[in-house]
């Protein structure tokens, strides 16, 4: 299994997590093989309501990073991270503009999509002022 499909299936589980908050959307089975990730991705078995959460997943990015990323003359881009309810993070770009006829969400970006190792640390900054 390449490791976009894993990202997307953790992406799956993270959006089923979501998903049991709301009573009157349906559940769905969460694929287990690569021939029912690309039957319900890319063949359109895919329902609304994960479709938009997908959407949404990508618009709600938590961190940018300094990771180098794909980019087009087209579109802007950026690479960006989001943490998983599981403590993972995963890194993507992040597709936006285009100008009045660009669907920047049309961008096929879970393809792309990687896992990212995140270490936080404590960073000490000089803030100045003018004396009086």
């Amino acid at each position: 299994m390449k490791a976009s499909t894993e990202v997307f299936l953790d992406i799956l589980k993270d959006l089923e997590e979501k998903r049991k908050e709301y009573e009157d959307i349906p559940n769905f089975d969460i694929p287990e093989s690569e021939e029912e990730i690309e039957n319900l991705f890319y063949c359109g078995e895919i329902s609304d309501w994960t479709r938009k959460a997908l959407s949404e997943f990508r618009d709600s990015y938590d961190e940018e990073t300094k990771i180098e990323y794909d980019w087009s003359r087209h579109y802007e881009s950026k690479s960006v991270a989001k943490k998983l309810s599981n403590g993972k993070w995963v890194g993507y770009t992040y597709w936006f503009g285009g100008g009045r006829h660009g669907e920047p969400d049309a961008i096929d970006w879970i393809d792309e999509a990687y896992f990212l190792n995140c270490e936080e640390k404590m960073v000490m900054k000089n803030f100045f002022t003018k004396a009086e």
